[in-house]
């Protein structure tokens, strides 16, 4: 009989000859009828029996066997990888019997004791390879499994369909949710330190970057320095080199430089003329004094080369100024003798008079 309430799947009729004769069996439905003679031998008769094998073959026992389509539910424990959690296991299958002779051979009574015992193996082995972390991954396997198809199974009955719904006990969920919690906050530590490190890193190479461009900054600067540096001293070697040749000149080279700084400075020029004129007039007049008292020249001689001084000291000036002695410049200063001719005194060379003419030469001296 089947525990769930429903019609049993064999049903056994005694028959005879007299009452197949009055009344005969058909099978009705969803069911087959199996009948055993008096030796034992069992044959399937989806019709009515013919007059002759009720005479002849006079059944003894018939079957009455439900080859309906039936569908089941109910809750299996599987293990998981780890043996201290398990899955908890809702199957939904549907079962038929395919084979009503084995049926009636086996004397089935109960399709679940043959059902379940089969899926039971089978989904265990399954789920030992999945973790209770991974229900998803282990119902999809057994459902894969499940799903090829109708299975033949002892007894004459077909698993026509099975599918499987996995579930945790709350103690595993609990301790799943934990666990999880823990991992993401792990996860989260490990998070955040990995962005402290990148920041880390982040600012680092922004050091790193702001001081080679102070460094590349200074660097410029330093060039620009002695860029600038060789400039300058280049302008300088040019002006010096160009004052060395404008020095060169005796005439022209002051005067040149000055009206090169200062075009409009003419009267500075002439000045500049001037005190150039009166440093060779000084000197000079330091040259014959000492000439004098060490009596190397006499005083006639001094005479006469003063005023030979000048006369070209004037005449210098005249032709390097190009200009005439109009605005009040500094002249020359004259001789101390009397009154000048016109005509210009001819040169006189210094004698350079033994030491015994100076006696001689004392009677015939001029003031100067």
């Amino acid at each position: 009989m089947s525990t769930n309430g429903r019609v049993p799947i064999l049903r056994r009729r005694d028959v005879s000859r007299a009452s197949l004769r009055r009344e005969p069996l058909v099978a009705e439905g969803n069911t087959v009828l199996v009948y055993v003679d008096r030796r034992g031998r069992r044959f399937v008769a989806d019709r009515q029996l013919t007059a002759s094998e009720i005479w002849f073959d006079t059944p003894r026992v018939v079957y009455v066997v439900d080859t309906a389509i039936h569908h089941e539910s109910f809750m299996l424990e599987l293990p998981s990888r780890e043996e201290a959690f398990s899955f908890r296991a809702q199957v939904d299958l549907s079962w038929q019997v395919r084979n009503a002779d084995a049926a009636v051979e086996a004397g089935i009574g109960d399709a679940e004791s043959v059902y379940r015992p089969f899926l039971q193996q089978q989904m265990r082995s399954i789920s030992r390879r999945f973790g209770v972390e991974m229900s998803a991954d282990a119902e999809h396997e057994i459902n894969i499994h499940f799903g090829g198809g109708p299975r033949e199974l002892p007894q004459g009955l077909g698993l026509l369909s099975c599918v499987v719904a996995l579930a945790l006990d709350s103690a595993t969920q609990t301790h799943i949710a934990n666990r999880t919690l823990a991992d993401r906050e792990l996860e989260t530590r490990e998070r955040d330190h990995t962005r402290k490190i990148k920041e880390t890193h982040r600012t680092e190479a922004e050091g790193e970057a702001e001081h080679r461009i102070v460094q590349l900054q200074a660097k410029q600067r330093q060039q620009l320095e002695s860029l600038e540096e060789e400039h300058r001293i280049s302008l300088q070697k040019m002006r010096m080199e160009f004052y060395d040749d404008a020095l060169k000149d005796e005439r022209f080279g002051l005067i040149k430089l000055r009206l090169e700084q200062n075009r409009d400075d003419i009267d500075g020029v002439i000045d500049l003329v001037m005190r150039q004129q009166q440093v060779d007039y000084d000197g000079a007049r330091e040259f014959l004094r000492a000439a004098m008292d060490g009596g190397v020249v006499n005083p006639k001689h001094v005479a006469v080369a003063v005023t030979q001084a000048a006369e070209a000291l004037t005449q210098g000036m005249r032709t390097h100024t190009g200009r005439p002695e109009s605005r009040g410049e500094i002249a020359p200063p004259q001789a101390a003798s009397g009154p000048q001719d016109k005509t210009p005194s001819p040169v006189i060379d210094v004698e350079f008079d033994e030491p015994g003419d100076r006696e001689r030469d004392t009677q015939d001296d001029l003031p100067v």
